[in-house]
Formats: structure tokens, sequence, C-alpha cells
């Protein structure tokens, strides 16, 4: 009989790869997939090789040239992202003939992929945390034009109409709960942190809440679902709560910018909701594999992203070891299994995230579990009541400042203060000593093998 893990192909087939990817830095893990590869079997184990030398010869294109001094650069540049705003200024990584650069431009520049831009400026290498975000995407330093840049020729529309639906959500958000709050909400929907301020990002390391402004499937999950729910009360046929759910998630990636961690994050609940239509308990280890191997296939250079990894592993890791829907006959039943899967989901998000966490920021949040589980209830309200209230700004004013004042900002306000009150305690996250990515390969194998699945009652999944 086969175990959870050889019946997910989607799953040893995206390890395989991610891998290969690691190993043009680590060629010891052939030893490692070869081992794995014997475990699945054989025709199984020989699909597992071929993904790991796929992942290594596609990881052995990304380039991998650092710019190690001051240089002048004068031409056009081609821009790739879209922006992402920072104290005082946006940032585009932007093609030019020789490689990829940073491009710093004035604050609320208004950007598209595909805009061809020309200047003169110095271009500054990366330092090193910027290397670490940067380099596997090619981008060899950053560019500071001398004067303002000239648009030669405009790009993708849409995302630009995206990015300014952004922005207008943004000054919402500002109108109605001040600059402080703003940035919060803004950084938690979507993705945005350059604004927040340094003592915050600390304390959201040192809570072990830096995934809750990591774009993951949660975010979207909490959008899908919040419609699904209201849905539910309604004679909507399901075919038609989908599509509803849909079009809400691809308003969400809208407003978002399409930034490109909030799509990610859309297509995986998308896929997790096609089982919806037949009544089914979606796969979620499954869809989120499969929806990471495909992006891993377009942007190799993800594996290396820490928001990626953090979705990746904290999605997966609620998938096998969060639990059952919360249940029960009564009102007070089903509060109480509620809190004890939020309980049990506190406990995995800290666990699996807490290695990643380690790694990039050498410290260990001891206070993790306390501090998600304190703010699990906050981020939906957040969330759905941000986006709902923006929706309705055009058409009832009144009414969307209202209950952003009443629901959203109390709920930021609480959130911001319990990372803010349990990031004081610095003694509750020690530091650990500098040690190399291999040592994470043991720790997850060790999670992978104390998976066991559960059996799933058909009335796990709500209605």
């Amino acid at each position: 009989m086969d175990g959870p893990i050889r019946a997910r192909p989607s799953l040893w087939l995206t390890l395989a790869y991610a891998l290969g990817l690691f190993a043009i830095e680590c060629p010891w893990l052939l030893v490692v997939v070869l081992a794995f590869a014997a475990w699945l079997g054989k025709r199984r184990g020989l699909l597992a090789v071929v993904a790991f030398f796929t992942g290594w010869m596609v990881a052995s294109k990304i380039p991998n040239l650092i710019l190690d001094e001051r240089e002048f650069f004068g031409g056009v540049a081609t821009v790739e992202t879209v922006s992402r705003p920072s104290v005082g200024r946006e940032w585009v990584v932007a093609r030019v003939p020789w490689g990829r650069l940073l491009v710093a431009l004035p604050k609320g520049a208004l950007v598209a992929p595909g805009d061809v831009l020309e200047g003169r400026g110095v271009v500054e290498p990366l330092n090193e945390a910027e290397q670490q975000s940067w380099s596997k995407r090619g981008v060899v330093g950053r560019w500071k034009p001398y004067g303002p840049l000239r648009w030669i020729r405009s790009g993708n529309e849409a995302v630009r109409s995206a990015v300014a639906l952004r922005r207008s959500f943004v000054g919402f958000t500002s109108r109605a709960l001040g600059p402080g709050l703003a940035e919060s909400v803004d950084a938690l929907l979507f993705n945005v942190r350059g604004e927040l301020s340094k003592e915050f990002q600390r304390d959201l390391r040192l809570t072990g809440t830096v995934h809750i402004v990591s774009a993951s499937g949660l975010h979207a999950a909490v959008v899908a679902f919040a419609v699904l729910g209201l849905m539910a009360l309604l004679p909507v046929p399901r075919i038609g709560q989908l599509a509803l759910a849909g079009l809400a998630l691809a308003g969400y990636a809208a407003a978002a910018g399409l930034q490109a961690p909030i799509v990610r994050s859309v297509a995986l609940v998308l896929g997790l909701q096609t089982a919806y239509l037949w009544r089914r308990e979606p796969d979620a280890v499954s869809v989120t594999s499969f929806t990471a191997l495909a992006f891993l296939i377009a942007e190799p250079w993800l594996a290396w992203d820490l928001g990626f990894q953090l979705s990746f592993a904290t999605v997966v890791g609620l998938a096998m070891f969060g639990g059952r829907w919360p249940s029960g006959e009564t009102l007070m039943e089903r509060a109480k299994t509620s809190l004890l899967s939020l309980g049990r989901a506190s406990l995995v998000a800290s666990a699996v995230s807490a290695p990643l966490v380690a790694y990039h920021f050498g410290q260990v949040p001891l206070l993790s579990v306390v501090s998600n589980l304190l703010i699990a209830f906050s981020v939906g309200p957040v969330v759905v009541g941000s986006l709902a209230a923006a929706a309705l700004a055009g058409v009832l004013p009144e009414m969307a400042l209202g209950s952003m004042r009443l629901v959203v900002a109390p709920m930021t306000e609480w959130l911001v203060g319990v990372v803010d009150w349990l990031g004081a305690w610095e003694a509750t996250a020690p530091r650990m000593p500098e040690f190399g990515g291999g040592w994470l390969l043991p720790v997850y194998a060790a999670m992978l093998a104390l998976w066991r699945e559960e059996p799933k009652p058909c009335d796990s999944f709500p209605e």
C-alpha cells in the first residue's frame, strides 16, 4: 500500500525538482535524491531523478553576475516588475543590455511591466541582504538616476490599471485609518513591507509572525472562504459560488497591483476550490505542490525566495498536520472544536516556519505559538473588511469609512499591539549560531516522516 507521499506525484516531483535547483550550490544533494528515489520505487524513483537533473540544469542557467563597484550607466531600461514601495521611493526591476537592475523611482510613479525608460545615473553594488533576495533573479545592482527618467514607450496597460487600483485602495485606507495603521493593512494584504518601520519588522521576526506579511494561500483563502460562506446562506448553485469566489480573488489580485506573490496565492486557492464543484474535500498537499512546481518551472529563482518558502512550508504543513475542519452538533461543541483547531493550526504554522526563520534571521521565536494564536482571529476581519469597504467606497462612502473605523481599525490595532508587546521581549527569541541550509533537509524530512493521513468524514468540509 502506498503511503501519503508516494501517492502524491506532485509532492515528490516538486521536492526532487527543488533539490535539483539547490544542487547547483550543494552537489551532495545527488546522494539524497538517489536515496529518495530508491525509497519511492523503480518507476517513481526514475521520474524523481529526471526531475532532479532537470532542476539542476535549469539552475545552471540562472545568471550569477554581481557588480563589485559603482559604475555609470546611461541608456534605456525595460521595466519587468510591478513597483514595490519603500520609504520615500518606489523600486522596480528593469532589464538593461548587460543585465537586470533595481531602479529607484520617485514615490507614486505609475509604471508597469513593458514600460521603456531612459535616463542617466550611477549603478551601485547590491548589499548582502539584497544579494540574497535579488541575485538569483539576475539583478546585478541598483540604478539611481540623476534626475527624472523619460518614458520612451508604455507597456502593459492592464497591469498599470491594476497598480492604479491599488493606489486608490492605499489612499482610501490612509484616509480611513491614518498613515500608521494603513501601512500595516497594506503590508498584511499586499505583501508590501517596504514602508513598515524597521522596529516593527524586527518584532514580526521575534514573534514568529513574519509570515502574515508574506503573501500566502492564507490571505487568498480568507477572501475565498468569506465569499463561499456568504453564498452558502443564499440559494446560489455551487458553480455560481465558485465563480463569485473567483471574481473576488481576481479583484483581490487586481487591488494588489497584480503582484507576483498575490497572483501565486490566488492561483493556489482557485486550484483548491475546484474540488468544491464535486462536493469533495480538496487535496491541499497535491494542489499546493502542483502550484509550487508550476511556478518553480516558470521562475526558478523562487526556490531561494523566503516568502515563497514560508508560503509553501506553511500551507503544506497545515494541510498535513492542521487537523480536521471544526465540527459539532451544538454551538458550544463547534466553538470548542474551533478553538482547538485554531490552537493546533497556530502550533503547526509556528513549527514548520521556525527552521526557515532560524536559517534566514538567526533567531528562534519561542513565543510564535502564543503570538500566532493571539492574532489569528484578527487577520480575517482586516483582510475581508478592508477589501469590502474599499469596494463600497465608491457607492456608500460613509458606510465604507464607518466599517473601516469600527471593524478594521480595532482589529489592526490589536494585531499591531500584540506584535509590539511580545516583540519587546527579545530574550524569547534566542539567537542561533549560523548554519548551512543543508541542515534544513533532515528537519523537514523528519516532519514528512511523521505525516499520517487522518480519515476524513464526509461532513468535514463546510457546506
